[in-house]
């Protein structure tokens, strides 16, 4: 869904090149965008595949991997935008908000974004 540079251009370089080297997984950060995605593919199930994704997505994506980088104390800003995070998307799994697509189009369960015929757990990438 997301690279490690879309991090870096959202976070700085500095700031997960910090959190990489406090790991010291060379694959650390390519393992937690492919965890983060999963877990938002798990959300918005409902909706996949999708022709594009949103940046919204892409946003909280990008937000589940950073944080899964910290391998210590969270600051709590960080703690506070995952739980942010994760409230907006049980809403949009619960059907209360409505998956919105970068034109500001809703995006329907049913509409052309959505083949039911491709509901086999598929990436949005």
């Amino acid at each position: 869904m997301i690279t490690r540079d879309d991090l870096v251009n959202r976070y700085g370089e500095d700031d997960i090149a910090g959190l990489e080297r406090n790991i010291k997984d060379p694959d650390a950060t390519v393992t937690r965008i492919a965890d983060a995605t999963r877990y938002i593919n798990s959300y918005v199930s409902d909706y996949l595949p999708l022709a594009t994704i949103p940046s919204s997505l892409k946003d909280a994506c990008a937000l589940v991997a950073r944080y899964k980088l910290f391998k210590n104390k969270r600051p709590d800003d960080v703690n506070e935008d995952y739980k942010n995070l994760v409230l907006w998307l049980d809403k949009i799994a619960a059907g209360k908000l409505a998956l919105i697509d970068d034109e500001g189009n809703v995006i329907d369960k049913t509409g052309d974004f959505y083949d039911t015929s491709f509901r086999s757990g598929a990436m949005v990438v």
